[in-house]
């Protein structure tokens, strides 16, 4: 990299420091923690599962500082839904 380059990004930083001080803070001092729950599914073909049962997890899992971030399914073949994957995450403090 060039020095030109690189002072051109130090003083792009220190602005966006000088504008946006909380945001700065915030992004250096916030720390996670991370789960992941794999849920079966059932039935002959897979696919099935128990709506209610992942309602009252994740209700569950809520109450407890999780945030639910993500949530897909895996597939066996065609289409058809192996497992029911969801990730939480909860600030660490």
């Amino acid at each position: 990299m060039s020095p030109s380059l690189i002072n051109n990004f130090i003083a792009k930083l220190e602005q966006y420091v000088k504008t946006q001080p909380a945001l700065v803070i915030w992004r250096i001092i916030m720390k996670w923690e991370y789960k992941t729950i794999k849920l079966k599914t059932r039935g002959f073909l897979g696919g099935n599962f128990d709506e209610r049962a992942l309602d009252n997890m994740m209700n569950e899992y809520g109450s407890r500082g999780w945030e639910l971030v993500a949530g897909f399914d895996t597939n066996k073949s065609y289409g058809e839904s192996r497992d029911v994957v969801v990730i939480f995450k909860r600030q660490i403090a």
